[in-house]
């Protein structure tokens, strides 16, 4: 009984786990989508800002002509990540991103309804066994019910023998 209610405890448990974790996988997406857009926003303003310093004849913020090997890694970096946030923000407005997020969802609802039959077969078959183990208990009391009837009237007809033995003198 003990393991079925952990069995039981353990599928709610799983259920709860589940619908959280969903939650959390897209409140976790928009926040990281929220940030990369700040970030590229704050990135295509440092080269707007660039940009307008060159066409004023370089009088701004910008310390000479050539960039060093950092400021070309950076720029580079956000060019690479501004055209993938294009892309993904394509796909949204597309609705590719929605076809896919829907095809990994319904493969992770497939996977958790198999762990949950699997749970619920399990979880029967305890079911069934407890069914089974009580049947032979009743088993075994009936048969020690019938020894009992049995010696019970054996003993009766013994009683009424004696006693019968006593009254009439013969034993």
């Amino acid at each position: 009984m003990g393991k079925l209610i952990t069995i039981n405890y353990a599928f709610a448990e799983f259920e709860n786990n589940f619908i959280n974790t969903g939650q959390a996988v897209y409140e976790e997406k928009d926040r990281a989508q929220e940030l990369l857009i700040e970030e590229l926003n704050h990135a295509l303003q440092l080269f707007a800002d660039g940009v307008s310093d060159k066409k004023a004849g370089g009088k701004g913020k910008r310390r000479g002509g050539r960039m060093n090997d950092q400021q070309y890694f950076q720029s580079t970096s956000l060019s690479y990540r501004l055209k993938a946030a294009e892309r993904e923000l394509e796909a949204l407005c597309s609705g590719e991103a929605y076809v896919k997020l829907r095809a990994e969802y319904e493969g992770v609802i497939r996977s958790q309804n198999a762990a949950i039959k699997r749970l619920q077969k399990e979880r029967d078959s305890f079911s069934f066994s407890r069914k089974e183990i009580m049947r032979q208990w009743m088993d075994v009391l009936e048969d020690v019910q019938k020894e009992h009837d049995f010696t019970a009237m054996v003993l009766t007809i013994r009683n009424a023998w004696c006693i019968s033995s006593v009254t009439s003198g013969t034993a």
